[in-house]
């Protein structure tokens, strides 16, 4: 049965984003999506309350998964013919590497018909279901938000394919009532609104008071409609949409159509709602509004940090140089226990708000990242990896700051007093307000350099302007272990293996039951940080780790992270002793937009 309100995967194999969003795909790539719905169903002849999914990645439509009654079963289509059995463990069938059916024989055989129209009520599937004449019908009918806490029962790469892109997929085919109170209230409190972004960039108006009526305006029109995040594009919404537009925002109406839908339809129910902490001071808006194209996907976190936001990479990591020193070992418990476990139990003992917005804000991008590359088996798309990576090696340079804090930058100081300096200055925060002392390792001429700087440095890293440098305020493309990273990394881990080599050994060891020490890469060899999510990303190797297995990863991987926080000053001393030499010259630092 497919839930349609809160689903508890202890008991349910079932189951941010940077904004990264192109104009909505023409009507001709959405060739595959017409099988893509939530049914209800008749078997032998009667209703029943279990719904029926079916989810379809692959051009053409040709491989579908069927989920129904417990049963996940792989399709094959041919005309309007579906044919198949199902597969072993629950783990969705169509997806890039994952197990085949396990009857050569088709123990399921329907057709499809009513697909040519335009209408959705003729939709059908009707034939077998494993001995029993079914008929499934498309369900339009309008249905409860799904929600969804992290289930703690298995690793982050079946719990991916398991859970979380199933449950979006019945999320994107699942239709909800807009009503005005709620969907005002929460497109009203999210961040894009309040800064009067929307207006501004979008409405007739502008950003004053008819900018408000207009938007206003869409949202009352929206009323009493029934949507589901896929169809919201193709209803009444992009009419409304348009005639609400400024001018000189027409030529852009695909993509504020697109990108606005995503919110609408989550203001009317639609979007995953990730519960992060038992408290509900952090929550996941996991949007997907259609697959036919692999950059389109919304995640929006609301945190005790900032309001409903889709934060970008230099947004999360602000809000990681912002959190408490004390808070770091229960990060990194945090992180392991995500990856190993699909946990985010670690994170309710997080005290400081921006640890646990950083956090809500890693798990969402992380999430949506991943989901990309595997549902469009796009290896080499490896963001959520690299947000993982990428946290460990921001909770070095916060250990090298020893639970310190300084005068961080003025830019006005640095760079000039002129107007465009003031406004940064104050919108940037930086204004030499005190900071954690967090410490970098820069490449400059050759030369490695520990300096002063935050996390957002990374950003600088992979793309992003240095707002010290009066670069611009551009954040960055990606996160990848470059430059100071990397050298940062494998420093650490000399350090490590010189120092505290029985919890190197003891990580080593939690780990060797997964990828073969032949298949790793040479950066796992030299890193050890990259040795751990080398094999916690790979489904092929850590998808079987058992709870036992999982502990002993968890607890080692914890304890080399507390051994970096608690013996800081040693490893410092060490860089400084190894090719590093200290700066007092700013780190470059991102902007966070």
């Amino acid at each position: 049965m497919l839930p349609t309100a809160r689903v508890s995967t202890a008991s349910v194999l079932l189951l941010g984003l940077t904004f990264w969003l192109l104009p909505a795909p023409a009507a001709a790539q959405d060739y595959f999506d017409d099988l893509n719905g939530v049914w209800s169903a008749r078997v032998a002849g009667q209703q029943v309350s279990d719904t029926a999914l079916t989810e379809s990645y692959t051009p053409g439509g040709t491989q579908i998964t069927l989920r129904f009654q417990g049963k996940v079963v792989a399709l094959r289509k041919s005309g309007n013919d579906l044919t198949g059995s199902a597969v072993t463990d629950g783990i969705v069938g169509n997806l890039p590497g994952l197990d085949q059916p396990t009857n050569q024989t088709p123990e399921v055989r329907l057709r499809a018909a009513g697909l040519s129209t335009r209408a959705l009520d003729d939709d059908t599937l009707t034939g077998t279901f494993f001995g029993q004449q079914v008929v499934l019908a498309r369900d339009t009918s309008a249905r409860a938000p799904i929600t969804l806490r992290l289930p703690g029962d298995r690793p982050w790469v079946r719990f991916l394919r398991e859970v979380l892109i199933p449950l979006t997929a019945q999320d994107r085919e699942t239709y909800h009532l807009f009503e005005a109170a709620p969907a005002r209230g929460f497109l009203e409190s999210c961040q894009l609104h309040q800064s009067g972004y929307w207006h501004r960039k979008w409405m007739l108006g502008g950003a004053g008071a008819q900018g408000r009526r207009s938007f206003d305006a869409v949202i009352d029109g929206m009323v009493g409609q029934r949507v589901s995040p896929r169809s919201i594009t193709t209803s009444s919404f992009g009419p409304l949409l348009r005639r609400n537009m400024a001018p000189a925002a027409q030529s852009q109406y695909a993509l504020a159509r697109s990108g606005l839908g995503m919110y609408f339809s989550t203001a009317a129910g639609g979007s995953v709602r990730i519960q992060v902490t038992d408290s509900g001071d952090a929550t996941i808006y996991y949007i997907t509004d259609r697959r036919a194209n692999e950059k389109n996907g919304l995640v929006v976190m609301a945190t005790p940090a900032h309001p409903p936001l889709a934060s970008s990479f230099g947004r999360w990591l602000l809000d990681f140089s912002r959190m408490d020193h004390a808070d770091d070992p229960t990060f990194a418990r945090a992180l392991l226990e995500t990856v190993v476990e699909s946990s985010t139990r670690s994170a309710n003992r997080l005290r400081s708000g921006h640890g646990r917005s950083a956090y809500a804000d890693y798990l969402g991008v992380m999430a949506i990242e991943d989901q990309r590359g595997v549902m469009f088996a796009n290896d080499d798309l490896s963001w959520g990896y690299n947000m993982t990576s990428g946290s460990f090696t921001a909770l070095i340079a916060r250990a090298l700051s020893h639970g310190e804090r300084r005068p961080g930058p003025d830019l006005v100081a640095l760079r000039g007093d002129t107007a465009k300096n003031r406004s940064l200055r104050r919108s940037l925060e930086l204004d030499g307000r005190e900071e954690l002392a967090t410490q970098v390792i820069v490449r400059t001429g050759g030369r490695l350099e520990l300096r002063p700087g935050d996390c957002s440095y990374f950003d600088v890293l992979n793309g992003a302007d240095d707002v010290l440098a009066g670069e611009g305020v551009r954040g960055g493309d990606d996160f990848q272990e470059a430059g100071g990273m990397a050298d940062l990394r494998r420093l650490t881990t000399r350090w490590l293996r010189e120092q505290h080599p029985a919890l190197v050994t003891a990580l080593e060891r939690s780990l060797a039951p997964f990828i073969p020490a032949d298949e790793l890469s040479s950066d796992a060899e030299e890193d050890v940080l990259h040795l751990l999510c080398e094999n916690v990303y790979s489904f092929e190797h850590f998808a079987r780790v058992n709870r036992t297995q999982g502990r002993r990863v968890i607890t080692a991987g914890a304890a080399v992270m507390s051994a970096i926080h608690r013996h800081s000053r040693d490893l410092e001393a060490f860089l400084l002793a190894n090719g590093v030499t200290r700066s007092t010259a700013w780190a470059p630092r991102a902007s966070g937009y």
